[in-house]
Order: C-alpha cells, then sequence, then structure tokens
C-alpha cells in the first residue's frame, strides 16, 4: 500500500526545515564567510530555486536558521526549568544545561553570524532578532522572577566569554574552567 502524498504545505516545511539544518552545520563546518547558499543547498539537497524561494539571501538563511534553533532551545530550558522549580536541583541543572548548550553546534553557529556582523552591517541589522528570540522565552516564562532572569541572562553572557576563550584548550582546562565559573554563578541565582 503506497504512503499517502504530502501536501505542498507539507513538502514546503520539509524543505525549509533541511535548509535551516544545513545552514547550521554549514556554519559550524565552514565558518560565515565560506557559508555559501550554493553550499548549503547542496547540502540540504534541495535546488538552488528552491533554496532561493525560501531564503532569498545568505543574511536571510542565516538568520533564519539561527533564529529556528535559538527559540527551540530556549523554549526547552524554560520547559526544563518549570518542573524544577523549588527543587535544590534547580540551579544546578539550569547551569549545566545552559552550559552544555552554548558548547554544541548552535553556539558556534551563532558565533560565526556575531562574527561576521561585526563587519556585514546588512547581518547586523539582523542579529538583534537571535537575541530578542531568547529574551522573549525567557521573559515569558510565568516561572522565573526577574532577579532568576537576570542571573540567567548573566550566566550565559558569562559561558559565552568563557566558551570564545578556551576554544584552543583540551576538553579537561574548559572543564576545569566551567567548574570555577559554576561556583562563582551558583550564588547570583535567588534561593
Amino acid at each position: 500500500m503506497a504512503a499517502p502524498r504530502r501536501t505542498q504545505e507539507e513538502r514546503s516545511a520539509a524543505t525549509r526545515s533541511r535548509l535551516l539544518e544545513a545552514t547550521i552545520e554549514c556554519l559550524v563546518d565552514y565558518g560565515y564567510a565560506g557559508t555559501t547558499v550554493a553550499r548549503v543547498a547542496e547540502r540540504a539537497q534541495v535546488t538552488r530555486g528552491a533554496q532561493v524561494h525560501h531564503f532569498p539571501t545568505k543574511e536571510n538563511l542565516v538568520i533564519s536558521a539561527v533564529l529556528h534553533l535559538n527559540e527551540l532551545r530556549s523554549r526547552e530550558i524554560v520547559a526544563m526549568i518549570a518542573p524544577l522549580e523549588g527543587s535544590p536541583e534547580l540551579v544546578d541543572r539550569l547551569l549545566e544545561r545552559l552550559w552544555e548548550s552554548h558548547r554544541g553546534p548552535l553556539f558556534v553557529a551563532t558565533a560565526e553570524m556575531w562574527i561576521a556582523a561585526r563587519t556585514n552591517s546588512q547581518l547586523a541589522e539582523h542579529v538583534t532578532e537571535v537575541e530578542a528570540a531568547v529574551n522573549v522565552a525567557f521573559h515569558g516564562s510565568r516561572t522565573m522572577s526577574s532577579d532568576f532572569r537576570d542571573a540567567v541572562f548573566t550566566s550565559m553572557d558569562a559561558m559565552r566569554g568563557l566558551v570564545l576563550s578556551s576554544w584552543h584548550l583540551s576538553e579537561k582546562d574548559q572543564q576545569a574552567r566551567w567548574k570555577r565559573l559554576k561556583r562563582q554563578l551558583e550564588p547570583l541565582f535567588p534561593q
């Protein structure tokens, strides 16, 4: 028995998803400068025309990919926090999850975008969209006080600095720096 045909909307959504995932992979593998729309289309296994139909420019493609994945990551973190409210494990688990997310491919792709935006005014105009999406996810959470949110944002800023400044270090040295930073961050969170 043949599988039912997908609708045009379903096929379009699948193409967009493949393009977004391929963009993140290319940013991680080649950096912003080496990420071309042709390379993304090839990796996503779509035609160049399909890529241009969904994302007319490289900037549209990069911003959309990073924004989409940051929104997913933010919602995941907020969802993780809710059931732990009041738990003594909350801060420890939150910090570990934030650290894990800042060491993965999404952060590498986001960092590539930030660095490129320094000299690319067209891209710079859209970079704030990515940060706004993260902020909205945390500000929309009814389970977090403003002091707790401030501690989350301060923690993310510190983690970003640590990750960027330690990419050249061994895993052991990175983990040692993380343990030190985590001890410094924990008291920032309200009890």
